[in-house]
């Protein structure tokens, strides 16, 4: 039982003895928390491309009867999965190895970043994603980051959006300065769940019908933390939900 504190009283060496046995149980106690953690965003990282890669599948066994031009559309999908899922794969192993260390910061075009993404969200959901970058006075920002964790986080703003959207419509993804923001015309966020969408698990009423575990805003919440950005939530004028964040591009 890694919960249990062990007494640190007596005399010297006991004391000494006990008290790092408790710092082992709270390390032991982490770790089991951090392995817990990663089966859970693995999972969810991992059951998009699954999905997708099903999809193909299925249309591929009636390839008597597509055309050339949607059976390459179709081969291009399956490549395009199965690399995103090697790499998702790649990173799981790492990090249950303890080998991964961080991803190495980097100048990262955040406009272009945001572009290629919403391109890999429109290819698998046939979906209109529109993408407006507004450049500032010295143009569209760059960022010091991590390339992948980011848009793994762009990517789960952008599949919640789409998750929660059944106008339509397209998704509005917005990028300026170091701001990145996706509106969509869901029935909106209720004001007591605001403050809580970037929880782990948390579902609000609207969502429980939805798939998905709840994790997908938390891991956005986690990558921006540790660019040293910070998330948002409101409501979206006109009807629905802005969510994005914030990273700053001068750290």
């Amino acid at each position: 039982r890694l919960d249990v504190e062990v007494p640190v009283g007596g005399a010297v060496e006991a004391g000494r003895l006990a008290a790092a046995f408790d710092g082992m149980l709270s390390t032991l106690a982490r770790s089991k928390e951090d392995q817990q953690r990663l089966v859970q965003d693995a999972g969810h990282e991992l059951r998009t491309p699954l999905t997708s890669l099903r999809t193909n599948v299925y249309t591929l066994r009636r390839s008597d009867e597509l055309d050339e031009a949607t059976r390459q559309r179709v081969l291009d999908d399956l490549d395009s999965e199965t690399t995103e899922l090697a790499r998702l794969v790649d990173e799981v192993v790492e990090v249950a190895t303890d080998r991964r260390g961080d991803e190495p910061e980097v100048p990262v075009d955040l406009g272009e970043l945001v572009e290629r993404v919403a391109a890999r969200a429109r290819q698998r959901y046939g979906r209109p994603i529109d993408v407006h970058l507004i450049a500032g006075s010295s143009g569209q920002a760059t960022v010091p980051g991590r390339p992948l964790a980011l848009e793994r986080a762009v990517g789960n703003l952008i599949e919640n959006a789409l998750k929660f959207d059944s106008s339509g419509g397209p998704i509005e993804v917005t990028c300026e300065g170091g701001r990145v923001e996706v509106a969509d015309r869901r029935p909106g966020i209720a004001p007591e769940d605001r403050g809580r969408v970037f929880d782990r698990f948390h579902r609000a009423a609207s969502a429980r019908s939805l798939p998905g575990s709840g994790l997908g805003l938390a891991i956005v919440d986690d990558v921006v933390r540790r660019h040293g950005g910070r998330v948002f939530a409101a409501e979206r004028t006109g009807g629905g939900a802005v969510v994005g964040f914030v990273l700053p591009t001068d750290r």
